[in-house]
This record gives structure tokens, C-alpha cells and sequence, in this order.
């Protein structure tokens, strides 16, 4: 019984994860180009704000914002996609 509770809440939780992965990508996808590069730079390269402000020709201030920016856009953006999908 505790078996079968514990692997149906893992489901449920695994189930959630996999439509918020969705929901990322196709948020990701209404980036601007510009916008999908810095987050590519910070998550997937790992690099500090200044390199970025190097690598996409702005103020390391800018990119703080951008960031701030992006991530709050993304996170309403997954949500009305996992609400849209109850």
C-alpha cells in the first residue's frame, strides 16, 4: 500500500516535471533571439554576468535586468502553460 502510494505520488511529481520541461521549451521558443542567447550564456555556459554583457554588447547592469527580466517572463509564461493544460 505505502509502495503503490509512493510510486503514484512519483508519477504524478515525474508527470508534473515532464509538462514544465514543455512548458519551458515553448516559452523559451517566444524569446527574442537576444533574449534566448542570454539565457543560453548564463545556464547552459555557465558565464557571468560581465562575460555576457562581452559576448551580447551591453552594460553588465543591462544583462542583470535582462536576466530578472527573462526569468519573470518565463515564469508566468510556464505557469499560464501549466494552467492552461488542468
Amino acid at each position: 500500500e505505502i509502495v503503490e502510494s509512493l510510486s503514484s505520488t512519483f508519477v504524478e511529481m515525474h508527470h508534473d516535471h515532464d509538462e514544465r520541461i514543455d512548458g519551458l521549451r515553448v516559452c523559451m521558443g517566444k524569446l527574442s533571439e537576444r533574449h534566448r542567447r542570454v539565457i543560453e550564456l548564463r545556464y547552459a555556459r555557465q558565464l557571468s554576468s560581465e562575460k555576457i554583457a562581452e559576448n551580447v554588447g551591453c552594460s553588465t547592469r543591462a544583462v542583470t535586468s535582462m536576466q530578472q527580466r527573462i526569468r519573470e517572463a518565463l515564469r508566468k509564461c510556464v505557469s499560464q502553460y501549466l494552467e492552461a493544460r488542468r
